[in-house]
């Protein structure tokens, strides 16, 4: 039994010392074009991305924020990237946390309510090319997708 347990907490450490590892594993690859605006959905970003940059899908924040040594992003683009966590200044200068779900405090999402909505009304999270920072643009208006592709040119997490 004790081996059993002694087995299970080393693997359980193993994997959890190894996540980040694997988390690093995806860089910014370029921009694939606009397909519309912030409805298009997950599924065809993650398209656009693999037909314009083979085995190649849609970026989250995490994947440009580890991604180490990436191309600079084109002049004057602004993309669309998932956010896994964003930090926000509120209406009191206070940083807060979002994720991709609904908020009201910024009258939406920041995930375009699941990049399903194409609507003036809800948020999206971009990367912009003149600083290459992350920033909210309005889901009605029509961005490039950032894609990102597995070092040694594998797809997918």
């Amino acid at each position: 039994m004790l081996k059993t347990s002694t087995f299970l907490i080393a693997t359980a450490l193993a994997t959890l010392f190894a996540a980040p590892a694997l988390a690093q594993s995806l860089s910014y690859v370029g921009n694939a074009p606009t397909l519309g605006l912030g409805e298009v959905g997950v599924i065809r970003f993650h398209e656009a991305c693999n037909d314009t940059f083979p085995g190649s899908q849609f970026c989250t924040t995490e994947d440009i924020i580890r991604g180490g040594a990436s191309p600079a992003i084109p002049d004057d683009e602004v993309a669309w990237v998932h956010p896994i966590v964003v930090a926000v200044e509120d209406t009191s200068g206070q940083l807060v946390l979002y994720s991709g779900i609904i908020d009201t405090k910024l009258n939406g999402t920041v995930a375009c309510d699941g990049w399903k909505d194409g609507s003036s009304s809800v948020f999206g999270m971009t990367i912009m090319s003149n600083d290459g920072n992350f920033s909210l643009d309005f889901c009605d208006n029509p961005n490039k997708i950032s894609c990102c592709k597995q070092k040694g040119g594998q797809k997918g997490k």
